[in-house]
């Protein structure tokens, strides 16, 4: 919970749970959630800290990077197929690849 220090005017910090923690600097942890932390450091300043997942970013870039390969190709393909400018391929435009 956070309320107002009535002679400076800043946030009092009034701690919600306090953990010991391996981390160097933080002195208490305030929230967590599955992708991150809010805790105060020795300085007592707020600090947030988000959890990334490297392996499932990685592999988001990746499939981005195929799907922009793949629309870069199929594109010019797409166009020259869809006679009508309509965005949609119907059964006549497809007719000359069967």
């Amino acid at each position: 919970m956070i309320s107002r220090h009535d002679k400076f005017k800043r946030p009092d910090l009034t701690f919600h749970i306090k953990i010991a923690t391996s981390l160097s600097g933080i002195g208490s942890v305030l929230q967590s959630t599955p992708e991150q932390i809010v805790c105060v450091d020795n300085e007592k300043t707020l600090k947030f800290y988000n959890f990334i997942d490297k392996v499932a970013q990685l592999d988001e870039e990746r499939f981005q990077s195929k799907l922009s390969t793949f629309l870069t190709s199929i594109t010019p393909f797409f166009d020259k197929l869809d006679k009508d400018k309509s965005g949609f391929l119907d059964m006549s435009e497809l007719s000359s690849l069967i």
